[in-house]
């Protein structure tokens, strides 16, 4: 019994498809492998009933990713703000705990040279209000960051 998988010489579509085909699993394969060398971890979940990104917090045990962020270039450094690192793992992205029911969304911004946060997205200041009364602007630009706009949506921001 003759094999069909494999493509002959008597088959109509000629044989030169088959090194881009597997050269582009290969190099699939190996972007996955690299994935997981950089040592990407998910962000867990430490305090299920912690707060959502871009709460007032004081402490790491106050939010739901265990991460209370004194984050400079969202809040001016005057208060702290519950977030995690972004990512690309599944459940890495901040979409990923969009609320909603609570009319939340949320977006990562990733400055220049320091790292990754999720931030809530707004579209005015009244959305960022009700997270806490210390934000002063929802804006794709904080005043306090020189290199411009970080973000593609507009965020939360707080200046001191």
């Amino acid at each position: 019994m003759k094999n069909s998988f494999w493509p002959t010489q008597a088959s109509k579509k000629p044989l030169r498809w088959h090194l881009p085909a597997i050269m582009l699993i290969a190099s699939l394969a190996l972007s996955c492998a690299a994935t997981e060398e950089d040592g990407e971890t998910c962000p867990a979940i430490t305090q299920p009933d912690g707060l959502l990104h871009g709460y007032e917090c004081t402490s790491n045990e106050d939010c739901l990713y265990g991460v209370c962020d004194l984050d400079a270039l969202v809040t001016g450094g005057s208060f702290g703000i519950c977030t995690k690192a972004c990512g690309t793992c599944a459940g890495g992205e901040c979409s990923a705990d969009n609320d909603s029911s609570l009319g939340l969304s949320f977006t990562c911004i990733r400055p220049k040279d320091m790292g990754s946060l999720c931030v809530p997205q707004c579209n005015q200041l009244s959305d960022c209000t009700a997270l806490s009364p210390k934000y002063t602007d929802c804006s794709l630009t904080p005043p306090n960051y020189p290199n411009g706009t970080i973000g593609v949506q507009k965020f939360c921001i707080a200046t001191p």
